[in-house]
């Protein structure tokens, strides 16, 4: 293979910066060169230098895409942008799930690994070297730039953090159907649905099954294929990834190779901002991924005290919902700052939502069987997590260290397919999942409510009985610990020398000769264990084989 011409750029940057950590000073230097087609191969000697290179190479190209998604994630969009331009209501959700930085730092970023620690600290001081050298007067104008906009500062690591945890949101609490829900609530009666005709509204819902649609868009979508040594020519691995993300902006991938020599040696692509390759090769395997649509959540429904609002039935005694004021400053026309503030309503499962923007009939405190909906997201911390296990992954030698990676729980909503230079393939729906069995489901997804959601979903929304205990999320002893998720062995999976596929699917036919059964169905509600499967699906599995039989007419 001819090697690209490189078009050599050294960064020779030798920071001198206070280590929040200590009042030793820490030095980052990389090496980026580009090849002629502007890819950024960066190198360094250790984290903290691989995550600056790739950081300023990253604001070389792209400085404001981050930069407006840290003022989002740090809570301070409208303080920044405006009350107008900015997301007042995320900027709420974002301070209540953070909480203060200091706690924030204190109990997420300071139990993490430190090469995790460092490569963002890393990444934060490279699109901050980046600002001070351009300007803000001569950064990017356009839609997707930020020139002279207020909402540019030199931010740090802890809020790169909440970007990161944010990342991994995406799938749940970030959605827009669940947090318009959790910035929708009113507090003890407001907006009660008369009960008379508020279940049959609810029965033929069209809202409700708009909702679930945007959960499982199924406009978009992505393909994998991970090839044994049984199905290639030679006897190799062999992958194909085709994930379907958008060009521009926050969803877009970023192209470039990181190398700690020694350590960590990975080309490929980062989602937009994120400082690790996350679909990508080294020498010895590759990876992709296609978008799951298994569980994140669990909604529980309380039922609540009729002399007393603010408290619900748990195991026949009444626990009290806790209130939490969260107060942000919004930036006026005339340039002073105001205050705002929501109030979330907690139980011991989560926050309470009110879901009357996707149907008016789930309205109210109570709604009108008596009851009001709480919200449980799994992927709470996933996205701390996510770094180390794509950095684990990735200095993998073969699928044994990959599948071990796997087993830190740090994926949020894929689907992983590999295949290494030895000639196995793996297919896994090894990602943050509730530990909610299949007795569980079918016992506790009761009521009204409970019924119709899973059915007018397909079992993509479940709401379960909060009062019940048995309906809690159970605890696996080798899941990340306090998670309440399924751990890595309980999870469907296959390894092989054939091959292995997924197109947005779940997990059932990933290779359609050796289907996967007896999985409850929150870990795949959509085609699900002898359902139809979508037509990217099908279509995949016949070019295979048709390629493996050598009747689809190419040499």
């Amino acid at each position: 293979m001819p090697r690209l011409p490189l078009a050599t750029l050294l960064l020779s940057a030798f920071l001198v910066a206070c280590d929040g950590d200590n009042d030793n000073n820490a030095e980052f230097a990389a090496e980026i060169r580009r090849t002629e087609f502007g890819i950024p191969h960066i190198t360094a000697e250790d984290w903290k230098g691989l995550g600056y290179g790739h950081g300023y190479a990253y604001a070389q190209d792209n400085y404001c895409v981050l930069m407006r998604l840290i003022a989002e994630s740090s809570g301070r969009s409208a303080e920044l942008m405006g009350e107008t331009s900015g997301r007042l209501q995320a900027d709420f959700l974002q301070r209540f799930i953070n909480g203060e930085k200091e706690d924030f730092k204190t109990q997420v970023v300071d139990q993490l690994p430190q090469f995790a620690i460092d490569v963002a600290e890393g990444y934060t001081a490279g699109m901050n070297r980046y600002l001070r050298e351009t300007g803000v007067e001569n950064l990017p104008e356009g839609d997707q730039g930020c020139r002279n906009e207020p909402w540019v500062f030199e931010y740090d690591a802890i809020d790169y953090w909440m970007f990161l945890r944010k990342v991994a949101l995406r799938g749940s609490s970030d959605q827009g159907i669940f947090r318009r829900a959790l910035l929708s609530v009113d507090g003890p009666n407001a907006g009660a649905v008369a009960a008379t005709n508020a279940a049959e509204k609810l029965s033929v819902s069209e809202g409700i099954v708009r909702a679930s649609k945007q959960i499982r868009n199924m406009e978009i979508g992505s393909n994998g294929l991970a090839l044994g040594r049984d199905a290639t020519q030679d006897g190799s691995g062999m992958l194909l990834g085709n994930p379907h993300q958008p060009w521009f902006g926050d969803g877009a991938w970023y192209q470039s190779q990181l190398t700690i020599p020694g350590e960590y040696d990975v080309a490929g692509a980062s989602l937009h901002g994120t400082p690790i390759i996350g679909i990508g090769f080294n020498k010895d395997l590759a990876w992709t991924h296609t978008v799951s649509f298994a569980n994140r959540f669990s909604l529980y429904e309380l039922k609540l005290n009729p002399d007393n609002p603010l408290q619900y039935d748990y195991d026949g005694q009444w626990r009290d919902i806790e209130q939490q004021t969260i107060t942000v400053q919004a930036l006026q026309d005339d340039g002073t700052l105001e205050p705002r503030s929501y109030t979330f309503y907690t139980s011991h499962y989560g926050p309470v939502l009110n879901l009357k923007n996707e149907e008016a009939a789930l309205d109210g405190w109570p709604m009108f069987n008596g009851s009001i909906l709480a919200f449980r997201d799994a992927n709470l911390d996933t996205g701390p997590r996510l770094i180390q296990q794509w950095v684990t992954k990735a200095q993998a030698t073969n699928l044994d260290g990959y599948i071990d990676a796997l087993g830190m729980i740090g994926n949020p909503v894929f689907h992983d397919l590999a295949a290494d230079r030895h000639g196995d393939a793996f297919y896994g729906e090894i990602s943050a999942i509730p530990f909610v069995t299949q007795e569980q489901i079918d016992t506790c997804v009761e009521g009204t409510v409970g019924t119709l959601l899973a059915e007018l979903t397909t079992n993509v929304i479940l709401s379960l009985d909060g009062s019940n205990p048995f309906c809690e999320w159970g605890n696996d002893p080798n899941a990340p610990e306090g998670s309440n998720l399924y751990s890595a062995g309980q999870l469907p999976q296959l390894r092989t020398t054939d091959y292995v596929g997924n197109s947005n699917n779940g997990y059932w036919l990933s290779d359609a000769n050796n289907p996967l059964e007896g999985f409850p169905t929150i870990m795949g509600p959509i085609g699900y264990e002898g359902n139809q499967q979508f037509l990217r699906t099908r279509i995949g599995h016949l070019m295979v084989e048709d390629r493996k039989n050598a009747v689809d007419g190419l040499d």
